[in-house]
């Protein structure tokens, strides 16, 4: 059940006046390839999931500059816990900020069954173009950005009872894509970013696309043209 809590209705209205700045995806089947995928490059790792959009169509970069504030509604103690555990992960390899902030969070994590979201997205669709939560991608959870990255703030969707480790695949994913990394790599197994197959922690390629991303030289509103260079500089200097 997700708990009473008096930023409620304050959230709902938040959704209903803010349009996302993204919508990520994530269909969290965990159905394996028949064969193991052929390598990819960090390079063009970064290129689908800094400049492309959950469903591959092209996107300015997008990165937070403010403190990561987060807070969960409807979570287990367990589901906490694990909450907890990967914003401090964020904070270090961000370099942001980051903390579990119930008062005033800018990225909250919605745990709870169909009905109980479906408010949720009813108040953040506009105007008659009403959600529906089973038909939305046929998605177990997805996050919603809005704002720019000085003043962000996310809400990530997170269905109940799904197993421990489709559970953790989303916090992972979600909370992780509303910092910036929209698109998915999908059908891998050494990645997060992915709508199925994907990891249910940060791997090692995982860690170094967010820590590519909040390098200094990129910066929010570049274009894939004027990004891309940068982002291959960077890498070189990692080698």
């Amino acid at each position: 059940m997700i708990s009473v809590h008096p930023k409620r209705a304050a959230l709902r209205r938040f959704a209903r006046r803010c349009r996302p700045v993204a919508v990520a995806v994530a269909l969290a089947t965990l159905a394996g390839c028949a064969s193991p995928p052929p390598p990819l490059d960090l390079e063009e790792r970064f290129r689908l999931v800094g400049f492309r959009d959950d469903m591959g169509y092209p996107r300015e970069l997008y990165k937070w500059t403010a403190p990561i504030r987060v807070h969960t509604e409807g979570a287990t103690e367990q589901q906490v816990q694990w909450v907890r555990a990967h914003t401090e992960l964020m904070g270090r390899a961000t370099g942001l900020p980051a903390r579990m902030d119930e008062a005033d969070p800018n990225l909250v994590v919605l745990f709870g069954s169909e009905d109980e979201l479906q408010p949720y997205l009813d108040d953040w669709a506009s105007g008659g173009d009403r959600l529906n939560w089973p038909g939305f991608f046929r998605s177990q959870c997805f996050a919603w950005v809005s704002g720019p990255g000085d003043a962000p703030f996310a809400m990530a969707f997170i269905l109940q009872d799904m197993s421990e480790r489709k559970t953790r695949l989303c916090i992972v994913q979600e909370m992780t894509q509303a910092l910036g990394l929209f698109g998915d790599i999908d059908g891998r197994p050494d990645t997060s970013f992915a709508s199925w197959g994907g990891a249910d922690h940060l791997t090692e390629e995982d860690l170094a696309l967010i820590d590519i991303l909040y390098d200094p030289r990129l910066r929010s509103g570049m274009s894939e043209s004027t990004g891309m260079p940068i982002v291959t500089r960077i890498i070189a200097e990692r080698e």
